[in-house]
């Protein structure tokens, strides 16, 4: 295996199958919107950022957030409750990932899908909610769908200024903007709107400083990235070449063998999915 190409994970979380006479949580078609708890704030003190170069902040460091219960519930956010019988898919898919990036020493995965609407998001939003449970890890979330925007929406966070905004230069420091969910270890770095620049910001000296940034991060940081899907975009396959590894996401009755295996897709990818699609 060529260790400068990032690898595909052997998991398939829309084929996870919960226990006889468990339901799994199913994704809405668009995230609920009720009125958002909090937003971000555009930065008013420049003595508060930092230059390029710099590094995270320490989970202690970020604002806390309280999600609202009734927005996680309506956009069916379950990751975060051991309690709620829908989540067990999203702890399996949990344990598979740990296992398997601890055993490659991985520490950035993607989370990528053929084309929109087939639930990357809602994968990202509760993976990353049932990792935040485990005590001896911290997570960073990265939404770098910059063309949809979308994680904040599942959360019910409303930002003014983002990812797209820290990548353009305008904000300096992810403080301003990321923030730390409460009684988790989840950090979650949002994208405030949708740009159509998204190719020129993941092709900016700024986002190869974030990626660098990332891998800065104590060893104890998994760090999760929700990327625009393959077929949508140029700029996923730009993003999973600077990480470890990457998840595709593959809906059962939407998602076809000739989209996965496209020469569009990076060859270790169509090679797992031709295995799994024969």
């Amino acid at each position: 295996m060529d260790g400068n190409q990032p690898t595909p994970l052997n998991l398939h979380p829309g084929q996870i199958a919960p226990q006889q006479g468990q339901a799994p949580a199913a994704p809405a078609t668009r995230p609920a919107a009720p009125a958002p708890q909090q937003a971000a704030p555009r930065p008013t003190a420049p003595a508060q950022q930092r230059p390029i170069g710099s590094r995270l902040p320490a989970m202690h460091e970020l604002q806390g957030f309280a999600p609202d219960g009734g927005v996680l519930s309506a956009n069916n956010i379950v990751g975060f409750s051991m309690r709620d019988i829908r989540s067990r898919p999203f702890s399996l898919l949990r344990s598979q990932i740990v296992r398997k990036m601890a055993a490659n020493n991985w520490r950035l995965l993607g989370i990528t899908s053929a084309t929109p609407a087939v639930g990357k998001s809602f994968i990202s939003a509760n993976l990353a909610a049932a990792l935040s449970r485990l005590p001896d890890k911290q997570i960073y979330l990265f939404d770098l769908d910059l063309r949809r925007a979308s994680l904040g929406n599942w959360f019910g966070l409303d930002s003014d200024v983002g990812l797209s905004e820290y990548f353009a230069g305008e904000v300096l420091d992810t403080r301003v903007f990321a923030r730390r969910f409460e009684q988790t270890n989840l950090a979650f770095f949002p994208t405030a709107a949708p740009t159509m620049d998204s190719l020129d910001l993941v092709a900016s000296t700024r986002f190869d400083d974030l990626v660098t940034q990332m891998r800065a991060l104590p060893e104890e940081v998994i760090v999760l990235c929700d990327l625009s899907p393959v077929f949508a975009n140029d700029e996923a396959m730009m993003i999973v070449e600077k990480l470890d590894a990457y998840l595709m996401v593959i809906e059962q009755g939407v998602t076809t063998p000739k989209q996965v295996l496209s020469p569009v897709v990076p060859t270790l990818l169509r090679e797992e999915a031709a295995g799994r699609a024969a």
